[in-house]
């Protein structure tokens, strides 16, 4: 009841901020505001990082002081591929003058990161300028685009408005020019530079929010069943440590994906950060707990003690950042093979089929955890691979989708035929690893020994063959074993580790 309550509470916090980021700001001058336009690159030089003729200019320049006719510019600006093909945004420091005679921007865009490790300090006068641009101007490389080149800007202004004042918020602004690398040989035409005006959030950017808001709910909340379900050591070894480790890396990389597009882009900073906060709740608080407690049922020797603990948690997030890691940097030199990642990250569900068929084990997956994660899980790629009005514009591709909805299909299928079954219903006789029996005969049994079962201390009527008999040589009842392995897969007569049933 609490945490439906606090679901309900945040959707309706996440619906005001919705509200609220649809209000433009126009009390800013314009001149000191955030410009946008379309540049194409004017010269036969090319880079690596600019992978597409059209894009976005962006200036962002700090309140402006006057001298004379001359207002002094001092800010940022930024160069970036507006088809998001791009992997870097070029940063840089922008010095100039805005003439209210001539309506002309002149300056220079030097690499902010250039300006920062020489002078550890943003801006500063010309003449420290015109050093820096004699030493940029002695090793001309168009490889070290993001270090070496700078730029000479020059725009020119056209404001219409009634008063022709660019301090006016109502004003209407154009800019365009051009900004050219002398020492690059990069020249870039820009177009209708214009003042950005923060887009209304779209019915596609609630929609898309409510979607994952909604099956990290349902996601928190089949994780919260399961835990239940298999709150003993005995089931927890049932679970498989991968199918569970795999959807926290799932979860994980929405996380950091969902983060990363709210800081870079600032139409999404608010819907992006609680999508951001449920993901990281829901794979940094249940998901990797439930991992560290099935870690523990499988080695509980080695959490006997403080420093043991330790040393085994230690283990497991580094295993588990590890493979976050390397998954990003697979992704990043090989993005042609994202498609073939993705669907080794949605076959989550077969280690969990070959654990269950490895240890002869049946319903240890609550079915609200097997439906409704799978269904959650496929929640977002679907969207995106189906729904033509997404909300970064991805081209559909409803044969992947098909495919992946397939595969994920199967394997859910798989496990219920395993429930109904037995685990080992689709491998052949000859394949099936030993398993211990508890029903074996008693012959090689001491006949004088004791016959009584010490958790219920009853005797046992051997000739009715209703008892088990553990590797260790100890007799029992057929229930009371089963009732006790169900919470510890220890002998009970000399707590010795036994396998499963």
């Amino acid at each position: 009841m609490g945490l439906n309550l606090f679901f309900v509470v945040t959707l309706l916090i996440l619906f005001s901020q919705l509200q609220a980021s649809t209000v433009p700001n126009v009390t800013e001058p314009l001149l000191t505001n955030r410009f946008t336009g379309k540049w194409k690159l004017g010269s036969l030089a090319r880079h690596k990082l600019l992978k597409s003729e059209n894009g976005i200019f962006t200036l962002i320049s700090q309140p402006y002081s006057f001298e004379g006719l001359s207002y002094n510019l001092e800010g940022r600006s930024s160069i970036f591929d507006g088809s998001f093909l791009m992997t870097e945004i070029l940063p840089y420091d922008f010095h100039g003058l805005y003439n209210e005679t001539t309506n002309e921007i002149t300056g220079l865009m030097i690499p902010e990161i250039y300006v920062l490790k020489k002078n550890g300090r943003r801006h500063f006068n010309d003449t420290q300028y015109e050093k820096l641009l004699i030493e940029l101007d002695k090793t001309p490389k168009v490889s070290s685009f993001y270090k070496l080149c700078y730029f000479n800007v020059n725009f020119k202004v056209e404001i219409n408005s009634t008063d022709s004042d660019p301090n006016l918020p109502n004003s209407d602004i154009i800019m365009s020019g051009s900004i050219n690398s002398p020492n690059c040989n990069i020249k870039m035409d820009i177009e209708q530079l214009v003042p950005y005006k923060e887009p209304k959030i779209r019915k596609q950017e609630i929609f898309y929010v409510f979607l994952i808001v909604l099956s990290s709910a349902a996601q928190i909340n089949g994780v919260i069943k399961q835990m239940k379900f298999t709150n003993t050591q005995a089931r927890a070894i049932k679970v498989s440590i991968m199918t569970i480790g795999i959807q926290c890396l799932v979860d994980g990389y929405i996380f950091c994906i969902h983060l990363t597009i709210g800081m870079q882009y600032e139409t999404y900073v608010k819907i992006f950060a609680i999508i951001a906060f449920f993901n990281f709740m829901l794979f940094s608080i249940f998901e990797l707990r439930y991992l560290l407690f099935i870690w523990k049922s499988n080695s509980p020797e080695n959490f006997s003690t403080t420093e043991g603990s330790r040393r085994e948690i230690s283990k497991l997030y580094f295993r588990f950042y590890f493979a976050m890691l390397f998954g990003f940097f697979f992704i990043y030199n090989f993005p042609s093979l994202f498609q073939l990642f993705l669907l080794a990250l949605y076959l989550f569900w077969v280690p969990q089929i070959v654990l269950n068929a490895k240890l002869d084990s049946k319903k240890t997956i609550h079915n609200q955890f097997l439906f409704g994660m799978t269904i959650a899980r496929l929640a977002m790629p679907l969207y995106f691979l189906f729904y033509s009005g997404n909300i970064f514009h991805a081209q559909p591709q409803p044969k992947f989708g098909i495919i992946l909805m397939l595969m994920v299909s199967l394997q859910v299928f798989i496990i219920c035929l395993q429930n109904k079954f037995g685990s080992r219903f689709f491998i052949p006789q000859f394949f099936l690893p030993k398993k211990y029996d508890y029903s074996h005969p008693i012959n090689d049994r001491d006949p004088e020994s004791d016959n009584t079962c010490v958790i219920c201390m009853f005797e046992i009527d051997v000739e009715n063959q209703e008892y088990m008999i553990t590797p260790c040589n100890h007799l029992f009842h057929k229930n009371c074993l089963n009732h006790w392995l169900e919470i510890k897969l220890v002998c009970p007569t000399c707590r010795t580790v036994i396998p499963p049933p």
